[in-house]
């Protein structure tokens, strides 16, 4: 499914690694990103680059796909598992379960793939909460308030080379905790 060049900009750039000063290790440049654009305007296509490029190329062992609804937690899991089973004959193989049952969903892939796992949870009611996600994508995240993110960003901290993304429709304040990342970077 090919990008608009403007969504392979904003993945190019969010993907740039740096040399750890440590270890030598290429890490991200980047631990944090971000995407606001207008409804219906093409962020569902560049949050499905990442997962399947997390999963299938890089093998993120735990990725969490949140959303503040379960409805669009749902939807975007919908779109993933479409995206997978259209190309079955590429990714087929790669695949050792698909589940979809009592609001749990997730794909999760053979050893040969680091047994890589995709995660799709609502934040509402804390789902998801309990999970330590090397990359994280939040959906929606203009409905993110401080509470939330005080619970969900210590579960990146021990981490080697975390990422989270944030994707949403620019807020209607500006006083929206989302631009609070805006003004560290």
């Amino acid at each position: 499914r090919p990008l608009d060049p403007w969504q392979a900009w904003i993945i190019e750039r969010g993907l740039g690694q740096k040399k750890d000063e440590e270890t030598g290790d290429l890490v991200m440049a980047a631990d944090t990103c971000g995407c606001w654009v207008p409804r219906q305007n093409g962020k569902g296509d560049i949050i499905m680059a990442l997962e399947i490029g997390w999963l299938f190329l890089f093998g993120v062992p735990l990725i969490g796909h949140l959303a503040h609804l379960y409805s669009t937690a749902a939807e975007g899991f919908v779109r993933i598992r479409s995206l997978i089973e259209d190309n079955e004959h590429i990714l087929g193989s790669a695949i050792k379960h698909i589940w979809s049952a009592n609001g749990k969903q997730g794909i999760e892939l053979t050893a040969k793939y680091n047994r890589a796992r995709l995660l799709f949870a609502a934040r509402e009611g804390g789902q998801g909460l309990g999970f330590s996600f090397p990359k994280m994508i939040m959906d929606e995240a203009q409905a993110l308030n401080a509470d939330l993110m005080q619970t969900l960003l210590p579960t990146q901290s021990a981490m080697f080379d975390p990422q989270i993304w944030f994707f949403g429709t620019p807020p209607r304040t500006d006083t929206a905790w989302i631009y609070t990342i805006k003004a560290a970077g």
